[in-house]
């Protein structure tokens, strides 16, 4: 198993396709489908969402005492419904904000510690609007950040239905360790996703590409 994930994950640095995905875009006719989180009462809303979450799932509440970007997912009323938050990853020891999985062990990693990395983390939707379509602001929320960063690859740790969703659409989500439980609810898959086989697929798929009308090129 082990070695098919290697031979894989190979495979993925050799032939993935380099696309040009430091664009700029702006929101089209005025459509608000998530925000980044700046004030304080926006990262109050934020975390007080996250509470909500944790509590929940009986998930304890960590916070990173490092400097981090945060998304809000929202409706059609722009009320925050969801949220993300990535941070850019430093392969090392020295990395004191991992949540439930120390990623500085893990040999994939090191494949890639001279590229562009950030944790995913606190992605969520709230409990009265999952199952109505928000996975699509989420996607648009991390191409935006990847975009505007340019990113190579996120990691991070998510729920193993929506990592088997993810998968099922097309993205190749390439799981870099044995799943584990984060509480009695929760299983978690330690990920590593490649942004230029994610942004090829919302582009040219036909199942995601209309999520960039949302956006205009300035």
């Amino acid at each position: 198993m082990r070695l098919q994930i290697l031979e894989y994950f190979v495979k993925i640095l050799k032939t993935r396709i380099y696309l040009n995905v430091n664009m700029t875009f702006k929101y089209k006719d005025g459509v608000n489908v998530f925000r980044i989180i700046h004030t304080k009462e926006e990262n109050f809303l934020f975390d007080e969402l996250w509470g909500d979450f944790c509590e929940e799932n009986e998930m304890p509440f960590l916070k990173r005492d490092n400097q981090v970007t945060r998304y809000g997912i929202c409706d059609s009323e722009k009320k925050l419904i969801g949220t993300i938050e990535f941070d850019k990853y430093q392969v090392g020891p020295e990395n004191k904000n991992e949540y439930y999985y120390n990623f500085s062990e893990n040999k994939y990693i090191k494949y890639i510690q001279n590229e562009e990395i950030y944790e995913i983390s606190k992605l969520l939707i709230n409990r009265e609007n999952r199952g109505k379509g928000f996975f699509k602001q989420i996607l648009l929320a991390c191409y935006d950040h990847a975009s505007n960063n340019n990113v190579d690859w996120y990691i991070g740790t998510i729920n193993k239905r929506l990592y088997m969703f993810a998968r099922s659409v097309g993205f190749k989500i390439l799981p870099i360790d044995e799943y584990f439980e984060i509480s009695d609810d929760i299983i978690a898959v330690p990920f590593l996703l490649d942004i230029q086989h994610a942004t090829k697929l919302l582009k040219y798929s036909e199942e995601f590409k209309e999520i960039l009308m949302y956006y205009d090129k300035k």
